[in-house]
């Protein structure tokens, strides 16, 4: 992906590293499954940005529970989660 190729983007090393570090304070539970590289041109201007899928990260392994209150009378489970979906 290119870096912000359009003009008066960011194209600063400095400051495409500082947009990523917001990016990733930004979204905590997800920037964790990902490596982010930038290349830049030996000037400190960013001239490529990509992003990989870190392996072996499996998001559905660390998935949360959830715990739903509820005033409904329904005992069966799995009528009671349908009415949620």
């Amino acid at each position: 992906m290119p870096v912000s190729t359009q003009k008066g983007g960011t194209k600063k090393l400095g400051k495409v590293h500082q947009r990523i570090g917001r990016l990733k304070q930004k979204y905590p539970s997800v920037h964790k499954y990902y490596d982010i590289t930038v290349t830049d041109n030996g000037k400190g201007v960013a001239t490529r940005a990509s992003c990989t899928h870190k392996k072996g990260e499996d998001s559905d392994k660390k998935a949360g529970v959830y715990f739903l209150r509820t005033s409904l009378n329904e005992k069966e489970e799995r009528t009671l989660w349908c009415k949620f979906q």
